[in-house]
C-alpha cells in the first residue's frame, strides 16, 4: 500500500469509519485471504487423507501428484467464488449511490477498486496455499512414517 500511495484505491465507501481506514482494509484482507486458504487447505488434505486411506500402499510422489491436480481444480472454483462474494458484496451500495445519481463509472471505479484488490489477496493466498499444503502434508506423512 505504501508503495503505490494508495494510487487506484477508493475508499470512500469507509468514510463512516471512526478510525483509520488503513489498517482496517488490511485487517481485512488477511482475513478474507486466511479464510479462502483454509479452505483450499482443508479441501487438498483431506482429499489426499482419503485416497491414503483407501489405498494404504500409494507412494508419497503418487499423493503430491494428485494433491497438485486436486489443486489445480479447486483453485479455479476457489477464486470464482471470491469474484462473486467480493463484486456482490458491492452491489447494495452500488445501487444506493446509483439511485442518489452518481455516474456509473464513478460508481463502479469508487466501490469495484477495492473488491478488486480483495480478490487478487485472495487469489494468492489460493495459488500459495496449495504447494504449502502440499509441503506440510509431506512432512506430516514422512514423520508418521517413522
Amino acid at each position: 500500500m505504501e508503495i503505490f500511495n494508495d494510487e487506484g484505491l477508493r475508499f470512500e465507501d469507509m468514510g463512516a469509519l471512526t478510525r483509520p481506514y488503513r489498517p482496517i482494509f488490511l485487517s481485512g484482507l488477511l482475513v478474507g485471504a486466511i479464510g479462502a486458504s483454509l479452505d483450499t487447505v482443508v479441501s487438498v488434505v483431506s482429499t489426499l487423507e482419503e485416497i491414503e486411506a483407501k489405498n494404504p500402499i500409494v507412494t508419497l510422489n503418487q499423493l503430491i501428484h494428485s494433491g497438485k491436480k486436486v489443486g489445480e481444480d479447486i483453485s479455479s472454483t476457489m477464486v470464482n467464488v471470491l469474484i462473486c462474494s467480493y463484486f456482490s458484496s458491492a452491489i447494495p451500495m452500488m445501487l444506493i449511490y446509483l439511485h442518489n445519481g452518481w455516474p456509473f463509472a464513478q460508481t463502479v471505479s469508487m466501490l469495484l477498486s477495492i473488491e478488486f484488490v480483495r480478490v487478487l489477496c485472495g487469489g494468492f493466498g489460493i495459488l500459495l496455499s496449495i504447494p504449502f499444503s502440499l509441503l506440510f502434508f509431506q512432512f506430516n506423512r514422512k514423520g508418521a512414517k517413522q
